[in-house]
């Protein structure tokens, strides 16, 4: 509880990711220990993109996977929606939908899904779908061609 008063919010988002992973999921949406600030949605933009691209964060080495699943335990809580819509999340996560990590493109699916829901703003299933769609038809293709004979 000390950490999550941290002034620098270096301890206090690495506090939440960890917490986020430990205790997160859907039988988690009203606890108040997991609720974000603005701030901490800032630090943790921060952090996934340090992670995607393989840098340290602060001198921290975090799983990009991990801090995505992070991410997605903390948009569960319905708290939560609301301050990762008003600090523009929804562009980052989709952007993370381009990630060729079949784990991180499930994970920003269900980040958006969850969003989606949450606003009822069904206008970001169908970007969502679109690159899904895409990505299946990639794979499809990948496998179709490892398949013909040479």
């Amino acid at each position: 509880q000390g950490l999550l008063g941290d002034p620098d919010n270096t301890e206090r988002t690495l506090t939440m990711m960890c917490l986020a992973l430990l205790i997160g999921g859907p039988d988690q949406r009203d606890n108040s220990v997991m609720r974000v600030k603005d701030q901490d949605l800032q630090e943790l933009t921060l952090v996934v993109d340090c992670c995607k691209h393989a840098e340290p964060w602060r001198g921290h080495a975090v799983s990009f996977i991990k801090s995505v699943h992070a991410t997605y335990n903390l948009v569960l809580i319905d708290r939560n929606k609301s301050a990762f819509i008003r600090n523009g999340m929804i562009p980052f996560i989709i952007h993370m939908l381009h990630v060729p990590e079949i784990e991180v493109a499930n994970l920003a699916t269900n980040t958006l899904l969850e969003l989606s829901f949450g606003i009822q703003a069904r206008w970001i299933l169908r970007p969502v779908l679109l690159i899904w769609h895409r990505h299946v038809a990639t794979e499809k293709d990948a496998r179709r061609k490892k398949s013909e004979p040479k």
